[in-house]
């Protein structure tokens, strides 16, 4: 793999927080809630220190393929057929995120902003410009990043700030409303909204300094995961559980109704500020999905096979879905999504171990 464009460590953590944090941030504390009830925070919570912890493994997975990507070093853990099939399922993976990552986003704007225009052309232009952010490469994408991030940043924190109109009665008692078993229910339904955090796996051979990279990872989860506590206490504080769990997109309705001297209809430009999120965070997922091709087809020219990648998914913006379906879909997609990111982390890094030894002693 041809290794360009460095990236340095800041640019490496926030890549991974663009890729993430457009999945959820709206109806992850309704998500969480419904389980967990008002222990909805202690779950999202729970579940961003499992997937730090997964994250961090995934990290050391990288650091024995220093110069390459899954793309390259795929086939040389798993060997040729078992290698494929799991890059053919990896691929398929990016492309259900990225339709569901466009199609959510449309169908919010279409849903409270733009109810006469169909939701295939808000999805279209979302496909669009993430093809543009795929075609320039880790290094673009990586810049994007840290623009839509400290765009994005004012907004993170003013949902955080309606906290002051909430009431925190309504998250008594912290633990012991419900059982074991939802407060589990309740941080795997959580897990979606932290899906994407395998960017890093591809950016990982793109890095300056790539000794910083775990410190970038840490960060880049443990402030991910402080937005999302942060919001589910928030719109836990703001509505009760029981308000919160009828409302498909709680972080929305917050602000929308919360008085703000900034800005009228605060919720609104919110949501056009979040299309550069998306475009990251499908950006990404296009970047890997044309890399996997590459592994499996290795004359692949990237830019073209991202172009008829991006091409391809267009098909699937037609037509209208109800929000409410799609949501229902990606909290079954990100069950997927979670256990194949994790259980590859864990499954191959002792295999990544032994096979980096073994290539060390032959002097490869």
């Amino acid at each position: 793999m041809r290794v360009r464009n460095r990236l340095t460590s800041f640019q490496h953590g926030v890549l991974i927080i663009g890729a993430l944090i457009a999945n959820g941030i709206f109806s992850l504390p309704r998500v969480a809630a419904q389980d967990a009830g008002r222990s909805a925070w202690v779950v999202v919570a729970f579940a961003g220190l499992v997937l730090l912890i997964v994250a961090l493994l995934s990290n050391r997975l990288a650091s024995y393929f220093p110069e390459e990507d899954p793309a390259g070093w795929g086939l040389r853990l798993m060997g040729p057929i078992v290698g494929r099939v799991w890059l053919l399922l990896y691929f398929l993976k990016c492309c259900f995120f990225i339709v569901l990552t466009m199609r959510i986003f449309a169908a919010i704007i279409t849903n409270r902003m733009l109810m006469h225009t169909p939701s295939s052309v808000l999805a279209g232009i979302v496909l669009l410009l993430s093809v543009l952010a795929a075609v320039i490469g880790i290094s673009g994408l990586a810049r994007f990043a840290e623009i839509s991030f400290m765009v994005w940043l004012p907004f993170m924190l003013l949902v955080v700030a309606t906290l002051l109109r909430g009431h925190l009665f309504h998250l008594q008692p912290v633990i012991g409303d419900t059982d074991l078993s939802a407060l589990l229910a309740g941080a795997k339904s959580a897990s979606f909204s932290f899906a994407g955090f395998d960017i890093l796996l591809f950016s990982y051979p793109h890095l300056e300094k790539p000794q910083n990279s775990a410190r970038a990872v840490f960060w880049a989860m443990v402030f991910v995961t402080a937005i999302y506590t942060l919001t589910t206490v928030a719109a836990l504080a703001f509505f009760g559980v029981e308000h919160l769990t009828r409302l498909l997109v709680p972080t929305l309705v917050m602000l929308s109704i919360a008085e703000t001297s900034v800005i009228e209809r605060f919720d609104s430009l919110a949501l056009f500020m979040w299309l550069g999120m998306v475009v990251v965070t499908s950006g990404t997922q296009l970047y890997m999905g044309t890399r996997l091709i590459q592994g499996l087809i290795p004359k692949a020219n990237f830019e073209k096979t991202a172009v008829f990648l991006g091409a391809f998914l267009l098909v699937s913006t037609w037509g209208e879905t109800p929000l409410r379906r799609l949501i229902t879909f990606a909290d079954y997609f990100g069950t997927f999504d979670i256990l194949f990111v994790t259980l590859s982390a864990v499954l191959l890094l002792p295999l990544a171990y032994f096979v980096n030894k073994r290539e060390r002693r032959l002097g490869r």
